[in-house]
């Protein structure tokens, strides 16, 4: 039986795959205990299906998964989990930024019986601008919506491969795996892990990308956005409220109308503005909707190697 199923999403990384090849074998290998590799090609264009396929020659552990376009990593690694065999599974990206040497401390940590060990990142190399939106987001998904996330993990963590494969095989699309851990209720600990400057190739999470995979996680996770629009609508409903009575006021007793295009520009700006909002939060629930009633599959898979 397969102990440990290595987990490695990558949208063109050629440049990193022969040094992470080595340095992964070498160190799983020590733990001694049969294991897996599976690398999910996330529809690279840069040759590194040709790589990945001359590691499965060499390498009956190496096995492949390769999609026919981008469809993300979180959709990677969900389809790799549903390929898994492993007693527990390993997730870790192929950048070098989360050193393969680290996996052995998560292992050890996962002894103690519990689902998921994060990798804490001690000494995040990530720019200013990747760690302030990092800090930000917690911040965002904890106070506002009350999504609990543990703070400063990584996609570097070991999950016991039942629990990943019955997360995977939720029905539900846009699935965000952590918030999906934290709802079923799994325990975990934490592991201080290195963190390396990323040596080669460019990182694949743009400001825009960042944003759509927030929302994705709110979306898919709380409701909280709508009650939010009955909220404001409730308040606007009250403000108007209170002004149609001052108006009247002025007007009756003081005998002073008010007016000013101004202010009735202003406020009908303010509305319009929310009303769209509105309508963009609706929109995107049910946009949600309509991909879960399409049921299409998550990905396209062109071909798999060793599987």
């Amino acid at each position: 039986m397969i102990e440990h199923s290595v987990i490695i999403p990558l949208y063109n990384e050629r440049a990193n795959l022969e040094e992470l090849y080595t340095r992964l074998s070498n160190t799983i290998k020590k733990v001694d205990q049969p294991y897996e590799i599976i690398f999910v090609d996330d529809g690279s264009t840069d040759g590194s299906f040709d790589i990945l396929k001359r590691f499965n020659q060499k390498d009956p552990a190496v096995k492949v998964i390769r999609f026919s376009r981008n469809f993300g990593q979180e959709v990677a690694f969900e389809t790799g989990f549903k390929h898994t065999k492993g007693r527990y599974v390993i997730q870790l990206d192929a950048d070098l930024q989360n050193p393969p040497e680290e996996i052995p401390k998560l292992i050890e940590k996962s002894r103690e019986g519990y689902d998921i060990i994060y990798g804490i990142r001690k000494g995040r190399k990530d720019s200013i601008f990747r760690k302030t939106a990092s800090k930000l987001f917690h911040f965002i998904m904890l106070r506002f919506f009350r999504i609990r996330i543990p703070k400063e993990v990584s996609t570097f963590r070991v999950i016991k491969g039942e629990l990943a494969r019955e997360i995977a095989n939720l029905p539900e699309k846009s699935k965000f795996f952590t918030a999906l851990a934290s709802w079923a209720g799994a325990t975990h600990s934490f592991v201080e892990i290195e963190h390396s400057p990323r040596k080669r190739g460019t990182s694949k999470w743009s400001l825009i990308r960042l944003a759509i995979h927030s929302l994705d996680l709110v979306i898919g996770h709380t409701a909280i956005p709508l009650r939010m629009i009955s909220l404001f609508g409730l308040l606007f409903s009250l403000l108007g409220f209170i002004l149609a009575i001052y108006m009247v006021y002025r007007k009756l007793v003081t005998g002073i109308a008010v007016s000013g295009f101004t202010s009735i520009f202003t406020a009908i700006t303010i509305f319009s503005g929310v009303q769209l909002l509105s309508l963009g939060v609706i929109g995107e629930y049910l946009s949600r909707t309509y991909a879960e009633a399409q049921r299409r599959p998550d990905c396209i898979i062109r071909e798999t190697l060793g599987l």
